[in-house]
């Protein structure tokens, strides 16, 4: 028979393998598996199969799904202005286009404003697509 030192040490033993099993499945990232999982895109959100997740945009439920729309549709979006804006102006340097609470505007380095991605090729660009931005009132998304 064991004494109450020995089971309360196995006791928090236990508890220690608890709380590194806790920690472990905390930090690990949901990844799809084989099954049916939805995907969202600009237009609509369906049902697809794993095999089809090229954008990485996969969702376990329609309520995230959801949540997570305005998000990407945001990225989208600027994506395609700096392409739009890049083939109008040369390209001489990589540009950000950060946003500092209250405007859009380029900046060369991200310190000081919230800079969602290094996409402009220029100053003019970067210029151009801030303005645009600022015109069109576009809001930073929150997850």
């Amino acid at each position: 028979m064991k004494t109450l030192a020995q089971l309360e040490q196995d006791a928090q033993d236990l508890a220690n393998q608890i709380k590194a099993l806790k920690e472990a499945e905390a930090h690990e990232p949901w990844e799809p598996k084989n099954g049916e999982f939805l995907c969202g895109n600009l237009s609509r959100i369906t049902r697809v199969r794993t095999q089809r997740n090229k954008q990485g945009r996969l969702f376990q439920t329609q309520e995230a799904a959801e949540q997570a729309a305005s998000f990407f549709t945001f990225y989208q979006r600027l994506y395609q202005l700096a392409l739009e804006c890049n083939a109008k102006h040369e390209a001489t340097r990589p540009y950000y286009i950060g946003f500092d609470g209250t405007v859009w505007l380029p900046s060369i380095a991200s310190v000081g404003y919230t800079c969602p991605a290094r996409l402009a090729t220029s100053h003019a660009a970067a210029r151009e697509a801030c303005n645009i931005m600022n015109r069109d009132q576009w809001i930073m998304p929150t997850m």
